[in-house]
């Protein structure tokens, strides 16, 4: 049985717009162990303590030190699920999941943050031009 996601996660056009809702998450008291960014094809070289792997269909994909150097390195270790399944381990739903994974095959950032802070992260990803998988669906034509 599926366990309930308790992660959300937002593509950005940017790194930096990524960064800013990260730090901005952190800044207001979010867990800095739920709060995850993926950036796709990274400028080398990628700052000490991070991770960097080759994700098949998307290409690299870094994450700063933390708990997206975690999934990097499940991606990237023998018999790993990919990309979806670790960050499905990470706490987000399938679904969430294979969006993120089109989104950095498609160039864009993640963040990935865990529900139950004192903030809306919904609030700031959009304050910080990043959208979810909701959106995208919102606004696809019928």
């Amino acid at each position: 049985m599926p366990t309930k996601p308790t992660h959300s996660a937002a593509a950005f056009a940017s790194a930096a717009a990524a960064d800013r809702a990260a730090n901005e998450l952190l800044c207001r008291g979010h867990d800095p162990g739920g709060v995850v960014v993926l950036v796709s094809n990274p400028a080398e070289p990628w700052p000490e303590g991070g991770a960097v792997a080759d994700v098949p269909g998307v290409g690299k994909v870094a994450s700063g030190p933390g708990p997206g150097t975690g999934v990097l390195n499940a991606v990237g270790g023998a018999g790993a699920a990919g990309l979806t399944g670790a960050l499905v381990g990470l706490g987000l739903g399938e679904a969430e999941a294979v969006f993120c994974e089109a989104a950095l095959a498609a160039g864009r950032c993640v963040v990935v943050a865990g529900a139950g802070g004192p903030c809306d992260p919904a609030v700031v990803i959009a304050r910080h031009g990043g959208y979810t998988r909701a959106v995208v669906e919102a606004t696809r034509p019928s």
